[in-house]
């Protein structure tokens, strides 16, 4: 489980990157939106909600 929550938290500056070119890149928010979702698994699962409840902002903000 500490492997998969330090993956999680790495994630979140790749996906944060991800953000700035993904209004122009629909395969990049699908890529970024998939990885978000991921995270939100993890963080879920070990009861992190402030991480989970931060996954769900950025699905959010790859909907748009």
């Amino acid at each position: 489980m500490p492997a998969a929550i330090d993956a999680a938290d790495w994630m979140t500056g790749i996906i944060d990157k991800v953000l700035e070119f993904a209004p122009a890149d629909r395969q990049a928010r699908e890529t970024a939106t998939v990885a978000a979702g991921w995270q939100h698994e993890v963080y879920d699962a070990v009861g992190d909600s402030a991480a989970a409840t931060h996954a769900t902002e950025m699905i959010e903000a790859l909907r748009v």
